[in-house]
């Protein structure tokens, strides 16, 4: 999630960028003097207005894909509480848990000789009490492991 975001906010900086160049007026003449249109086998001065329309254009595009990453990343993130929850072995190999989570979790020291089944029962009242799943998502997880 961390690269996803780090990905999305250097996007974002990339299209804000091009999109202060593209709608800005104090870079016209930066860009008439040093970008050209055309392709590879033929190039010609811009337009007016040309060079910023296309920068604009990038920019947003730019700027769409950084808003729909870090939306994407969130939700991502806030997906995954409740599996890493349910599972032993998702928190030890997901480091990122304790950051994520809103809420500290409480770790669950099963008593001696204590059965796996009461076990995860407790985690699932646990995580219900505490809003990560619904009734529904309780009862159904309940109905499972019975």
């Amino acid at each position: 999630m961390i690269i996803m975001r780090g990905i999305a906010l250097l996007f974002l900086l990339i299209g804000g960028a091009l999109l202060v160049f593209g709608l800005g007026d104090f870079a016209d003449e930066w860009i008439n003097a040093h970008v050209s249109c055309g392709d590879s086998y033929s190039s010609r001065p811009c337009e007016p207005g040309e060079a910023q329309t296309v920068m604009t254009l990038v920019g947003g595009i730019f700027a769409g894909v950084a808003l729909l990453l870090l939306v994407a990343s969130f939700w991502l993130g806030r997906a995954m509480q409740p599996l890493a929850a349910l599972s032993s072995t998702a928190t030890q190999t997901w480091p990122l848990t304790s950051s994520t989570v809103a809420s500290p979790m409480a770790p669950v020291t099963p008593a001696a000789g204590a059965d796996p089944l009461v076990d995860r029962l407790a985690r699932l009242a646990d995580l219900r009490d505490r809003g990560v799943l619904t009734e529904a998502e309780f009862q159904a997880q309940k109905a499972k492991l019975l």
